[in-house]
């Protein structure tokens, strides 16, 4: 489903079943495939790929980790033989071991020695620095001349991609992240070889706006075809330009607030709603967005992915539905307390919106939360 919508049934008198005094009937169910059930034992969610939502969903439980429990380990203290008091000294903080959970299918899986994951195609995490800025891997007891001097600390894959446009004439038609669909990057030699089989794609790994010059070096990677030095990427129509930045916006790339556009859709893509709205909040503290305004109304819908959830559990109410005015206005309020960590407010990005002070204010109130999380059947059996 493209929409966060609940599934209603009816309700069916004739088929009700009573657990803990509470009447269940077929509107509670939740939606299941019942051949699935049957044949695995178990429950099992079936998804239709119908937006990106759903990527960010299936990765986000593929990469929460191993299986964890959390134990508590107690000592049984005798009681005294007279009437004295016993002390004892709690240490809660020790008491409680944050522990991996191995379940008997996980560990039969593993004996076996079963496929764990599997992906297709290949994908080569390109490396990427600014001017001797690379990573260099060293022994504690090496000396430091001899790390500087060493001559494959300057080999990494971005200046062997420089090299191999100087040398080869086909390389140069292809893109960085394109790189690896024709040519393999050989870890034991440190350098480029052409591909004689195989499929692979190329990644960049991601640079928060925040980063400075890297981030505008990544732009012109995706942009600039062939370069042989960090001069050519700087360089647009015969004029080499001091900084990765300046050489961006003569290409147009940072014309009408594009570099932020562009940063936060591949963002929409695999962050969440939390890490886009801290996203947009540093853009407004730290970067210099022309129309601000235009920004947050593309993107704020990716910015309030989690709200709807958030409202519903705080509130134990799942049939609450929030009108986009009413989103909109939690998104902005989430800013505001991001902003005013650091000293900022909506109020000095003008025409940025305002949160209203009318909405939802008792649901991050802790206390109120509190006393608002109660067992109504016990409630109602108690009185």
């Amino acid at each position: 489903m493209e929409m966060d919508l609940w599934h209603r049934r009816r309700y069916d008198p004739k088929n009700i079943v009573l657990i803990n005094g509470v009447e269940i009937d077929n509107r509670w169910i939740v939606p299941y495939n019942r051949d699935l059930l049957v044949l695995f034992d178990a429950h099992i969610n079936i998804e239709k790929c119908a937006s990106p939502k759903l990527m960010k969903y299936m990765y986000k439980y593929m990469c929460k980790g191993i299986d964890r429990a959390i134990i508590v380990i107690e000592n049984n203290f005798e009681s005294p033989q007279n009437n004295e008091p016993m002390y004892r000294h709690v240490d809660e903080i020790k008491q409680y071991l944050d522990c991996r959970y191995v379940s008997a299918i996980e560990s039969c899986w593993r004996i076996f020695e079963f496929e764990l994951q599997r992906h297709n195609p290949a994908v080569e995490r390109l490396q990427y620095h600014l001017p001797n800025q690379q990573f260099v891997v060293f022994r504690e007891d090496d000396h430091l001349y001899n790390i500087v001097n060493r001559e494959r600390i300057h080999h990494t894959m971005l200046t062997k991609w420089f090299e191999a446009n100087k040398k080869y004439m086909e390389a140069r038609s292809l893109l960085y992240v394109k790189f690896p669909t024709a040519w393999v990057w050989k870890r034991a030699i440190k350098d480029w070889v052409m591909r004689k089989y195989g499929k692979c794609i190329g990644r960049l790994p991601y640079a928060h706006p925040s980063s400075g010059e890297k981030y505008y070096l990544r732009m012109l990677l995706y942009k600039v075809r062939g370069a042989q030095s960090f001069e050519d990427l700087r360089t647009f129509n015969g004029i080499i330009y001091p900084t990765f930045k300046q050489a961006c916006a003569a290409r147009g790339l940072l014309d009408e607030d594009n570099e932020w556009n562009e940063a936060l859709s591949e963002a929409s893509s695999w962050a969440s709603s939390v890490k886009l709205r801290n996203m947009f909040s540093t853009m407004l503290m730290f970067s210099e967005i022309t129309d601000p305004v235009n920004l947050w109304e593309r993107h704020w819908r990716a910015m309030v992915d989690d709200l709807q959830h958030m409202v519903r559990r705080d509130l134990m109410n799942n049939n609450i539905n929030l009108t986009d005015e009413e989103l909109k206005d939690w998104a902005l309020q989430e800013i505001e307390c991001i902003l005013n960590r650091n000293g900022k407010s909506l109020a000095d990005f003008p025409p940025m919106p305002q949160p209203s002070s009318r909405s939802f204010g008792h649901i991050t109130n802790r206390l109120i939360r509190e006393e608002l999380q109660y067992d109504s059947v016990v409630e109602e059996q108690s009185f």
